[in-house]
């Protein structure tokens, strides 16, 4: 079994479960450019328990990224709420969201986040 070098965790912050992009060019550029040794998870705000209980799993881990896609307009982290929570304890977690959004304020703060507004940031700054 090989060693998890990083985990990257995609967050989709949707308005509309029927906005969820499959083809999502954010995924795919991530997904190719990231370390052989590392894992990339993505879910979204209307994801079941089942999923977000694995991404606190994945939020174990030694070194995590967090990358948010938020749409335009999305006011709440909703059923995420409790995965940014987590990310305060951990010491080891980079935050970068598409877009500023007041309820991610808190976070951002406390995390230093970054936002990006090209994947190459995030990729340049996750280390």
């Amino acid at each position: 079994m090989s060693h998890i070098s990083h985990t990257y965790i995609l967050l989709h912050l949707l308005s509309d479960p029927n906005q969820y992009d499959f083809d999502n060019t954010l995924e795919l550029e991530i997904r190719s450019s990231i370390e052989d040794q590392a894992v990339l998870y993505t879910c979204d705000n209307f994801s079941d328990s089942v999923t977000l209980s694995y991404v606190s799993d994945l939020l174990k881990a030694e070194k995590v990224t967090i990358i948010c896609d938020l749409s335009e307009g999305i006011t709440t982290a909703g059923k995420l709420a409790s995965i940014f929570n987590q990310l305060i304890r951990h010491p080891n977690v980079r935050l970068f969201v598409n877009r500023e959004a007041l309820f991610l304020k808190p976070y951002m703060i406390r995390l230093k986040g970054i936002v990006y507004t090209e994947v190459r940031e995030v990729l340049d700054n996750s280390q």
